[in-house]
């Protein structure tokens, strides 16, 4: 894709008006490529000759990276999303997504918080929502919508606050709900793409965390990355993972990914109710 202007980029996606990154804030890519802004190094995987050339990249909900390199991308290449040489594509998925806003203190990445930090106009299950959608699991959604776009979310005749983590804690339907509609289901161990809620402020199913690898989580509010023993940093309450696909571990998907019929809400989570006491009772 031709390098774009940086009008051009921004038209599309107002509210991203600037682009501040966790790693890499622009393109991982051979620095002898053109760069519109400038390199700077230590800040993405490869040799020493893969920099990061810093310029906005609104279109891709993921990392712009060199796709001929033997860069690692836990995603899919998606085209037409990276200014820059043809080869520049964005890794899209939920580790990607994940790992670029991390930090952000808000949906528009404007600035950064330090590890730990709080990220009050950004909260954890918008953060988690928007990962999700980034790896295609939020039929419609690619993680760089308006906010009002996940709540109110209507599926299968039911209205969801994807910004909410659970009517666990009270209040409506939230993430939790949606996935369980969904077809995602209760788990006992943390990988790419899970949905972990945890005790928070409020007590239980108050926090929840988005997994991107074995047992390792990141979060929002307060600001994670990449926390190892994910199980144990957190008190868990469930685990949600997605639909299988042919056994494989998923990392981007398209729906519908199956010819499964729509389950309604309530029937869905009548079955976990029943579900969960079978297992109390073990």
């Amino acid at each position: 894709m031709a390098s774009l202007s940086a009008v051009t980029r921004l038209a599309i996606l107002g509210f991203f008006s600037v682009s501040v990154q966790a790693q890499c804030d622009g393109s991982c890519q051979l620095n002898t490529e053109t760069c519109s802004g400038s390199y700077k190094s230590g800040l993405c995987q490869g040799g020493n000759d893969i920099e990061c050339c810093y310029e906005t990249t609104p279109y891709c909900p993921g990392q712009c990276q060199s796709s001929n390199q033997n860069l690692t991308c836990q995603g899919s290449y998606q085209s037409n999303m990276c200014p820059g040489a043809d080869d520049v594509l964005c890794c899209q998925g939920v580790q990607p997504f994940a790992d670029r806003y991390w930090n952000c203190a808000d949906v528009g990445c404007t600035s950064v918080v330090s590890a730990g930090s709080s990220q009050s106009g950004y909260q954890c299950a918008e953060f988690v929502a928007r990962s999700l959608a980034a790896g295609g699991y939020i039929p419609g959604l690619s993680g760089l919508e308006s906010q009002s776009t996940y709540d109110p979310y209507v599926y299968g005749g039911n209205s969801y606050d994807l910004l909410w983590v659970s009517d666990k804690q009270g209040g409506p339907l939230g993430l939790r709900e949606f996935l369980m509609a969904l077809g995602w289901s209760t788990a006992s161990k943390i990988s790419l793409g899970s949905a972990v809620m945890t005790d928070g402020a409020e007590g239980a199913y108050s926090h929840v965390a988005v997994g991107i690898g074995s047992n390792e989580c990141d979060a929002h509010n307060n600001a994670r990355y990449h926390i190892t023993s994910c199980s144990s940093y957190y008190s868990v309450n469930e685990i949600l993972n997605p639909p299988s696909i042919s056994g494989e571990n998923v990392t981007h998907v398209q729906w519908p990914i199956s010819d499964e019929p729509y389950v309604p809400h309530a029937i869905r989570m009548e079955k976990m109710q029943v579900n969960q006491a079978k297992q109390t009772s073990n």
